[in-house]
């Protein structure tokens, strides 16, 4: 939603405000809604894998004591990484090392009025720190947003047609520029409602809706995929009723193939928790299309003053709401907004850190979630034919190999959901 730098804009703020049941924490907030989600996990999450061990020569290693260990999920959990420095104070300390203990995605940001506040002039060295600090870490990447009309750019020219051409020539260059560091992409944002923004940024919504909407998303898109083949390309909207799955059904080619790769949900509850019977309706709904679902940003504030819900009872709500997330087949991302109360959007408590780095409850029941509830940590014994089987979460794993009193081999093998190819897999031990 936000960028670094941006200047003051009056927005129109979408969250959600909701009515709390008192059970809206416990397991089961509408009939059923969390039933069922630990075996949809087991089912959706996890694959039956086989690693067959072999020595520099070939040989089976009959017997090998096998360490494996998930160090990184394939499921992306991020956060927007706007507040990330490179300072030795104490807050930037806490707030890189927590990212790096938590999570695995990152969400820089490209807002236009912010990246690019004078002709020419970029936030690309910035950019490239972070995403450097994020590969050391195996930490992955996505851009956001190429094209939305949030704000004008001051230095934008009045002609319709040089806006547009500047406009779309963005996306070209960011895509192809960042190919290989940045390779996921909120190519629009928030198009359902682009009208609304016609009064805070003039031009760029004159050039955007002239050609129509659709085209325009369209036009956005095509130049995204020729830009970088690679990508993985998002629409992404706050909206999450019908009239944005009816804007996603009309981004097709001429064989009726979607035009992006991923669906990107917001859901930024700043009036109160949402009920999780209808975050699960909105995946139902959004699954049909048949791309996979990304929650580009989510937000839950750790204090509810007006319903007396605390730090406390928020987090076991998290916890609920990434069970839920985590359950659904569909479901591929969730991005949280934002890391710390420190810089969050609309000065929310919205951060799973407070504003002096220190970890609030919900950041350490997502800890135990994803580090402890899903995660694969198995010391196996290899059998005649060198070979290890046993289920796990898909992700990236290390396997130790015993070779000797205190000599452990060690590999990384990656085992991926939709590619099964990859569960089974020949490692060679040296």
């Amino acid at each position: 939603m936000r960028g670094l730098g941006m200047r003051l804009i009056v927005m129109v703020v979408a969250c959600w405000a909701v009515a709390v049941p008192a059970s809206w924490a416990a397991a089961g907030d509408g009939p059923g809604v969390l039933d069922g989600a630990p075996e949809r996990i087991e089912q959706c999450r996890k694959g039956d894998f086989a690693l067959v061990l072999n020595d520099a020569g070939g040989r089976p290693l009959r017997g090998a004591e096998v360490e494996v260990e998930l160090t990184r999920h394939e499921f992306l959990f991020g956060c927007n990484i706007f507040m990330w420095s490179d300072g030795r104070d104490e807050f930037s300390g806490r707030y890189r090392d927590r990212y790096e203990a938590l999570l695995n995605y990152a969400t820089l940001p490209f807002y236009w009025w912010a990246y690019e506040p004078e002709p020419g002039k970029t936030d690309e060295a910035r950019a490239r720190r972070i995403a450097a600090w994020c590969a050391e870490r195996g930490i992955a990447l996505k851009g956001h947003p190429l094209v939305w009309n949030h704000a004008d750019p001051v230095w934008l020219p009045d002609d319709e047609t040089k806006v547009r051409a500047l406009t779309f020539g963005r996306v070209d260059a960011l895509v192809k520029a960042f190919a290989g560091t940045v390779d996921v992409w909120d190519v629009v944002n928030e198009p359902t409602d682009w009208e609304r923004n016609e009064k805070q940024a003039p031009r760029t919504t004159k050039a955007l809706m002239a050609p129509g909407k659709i085209e325009a998303v369209k036009d956005a898109l095509r130049r995204a995929r020729a830009a970088n083949p690679k990508a993985t390309l998002l629409v992404n909207d706050y909206v999450t009723s019908d009239e944005f799955y009816a804007v996603l059904d009309e981004l097709r080619d001429d064989e009726g193939t979607p035009l992006f790769d991923a669906i990107g949900l917001q859901t930024h509850m700043h009036g109160g928790p949402r009920p999780l019977e209808d975050i699960w309706a909105v995946c139902e709904r959004f699954a049909k299309l048949g791309g996979p679902l990304h929650f580009t940003e989510v937000t839950v504030l750790s204090e509810y003053p007006d319903k007396k819900l605390g730090e406390k009872e928020t987090a076991r709500y998290v916890a609920d709401l990434y069970t839920l997330l985590f359950s659904h087949p569909a479901v591929e991302a969730i991005t949280w907004w934002d890391f710390s109360d420190r810089g969050a959007w609309l000065d929310a408590k919205a951060g799973l850190l407070r504003a002096d780095g220190t970890p609030k409850p919900a950041c350490e029941e997502l800890m135990k979630l994803v580090h402890t509830t899903w995660t694969t940590k198995l010391v196996l014994r290899a059998g005649d034919d060198g070979a290890v089987r046993f289920r796990g979460f898909f992700g990236t794993y290390e396997v130790r190999v015993r070779r000797g009193p205190n000599v452990w081999a060690t590999s990384r093998v990656t085992f991926k959901r939709h590619d099964k190819t990859t569960h089974a897999q020949q490692v060679a031990v040296k």
